[in-house]
């Protein structure tokens, strides 16, 4: 499909890695605070690529350190497409 994957990270490079192996991601930028998520994205369409970006967590992130990095992408999406428990509203 011509998809490159890379784990852009908060996390220390063990636990970064260690979910980019369960997962099959070969490429991990671990230890990077939000302006660094845009710096890495702009260094992507810089090499000529479109990047995506999912906000990290279960939760999909808390919104607030993840808005500059969606905003630079050119795609964002959710992490799961079932809902969850803290996803659903109560009945």
């Amino acid at each position: 499909m011509g998809l490159l994957p890379v784990l852009l990270s908060g996390d220390d490079e063990r636990a970064a890695g260690a979910v980019a192996a369960a997962v099959g991601i070969d490429q991990v930028v671990a230890g990077v605070l939000p302006a660094g998520k845009v710096d890495a994205i702009k260094q992507l369409h810089d090499s000529g690529l479109v990047a995506g970006f999912r906000p990290g967590g279960r939760d999909g992130g808390d919104g607030v350190n993840a808005a500059a990095a969606l905003t630079q992408a050119d795609l964002g999406w959710p992490w799961a497409t079932v809902p969850t428990p803290r996803s659903r509203r109560p009945t």
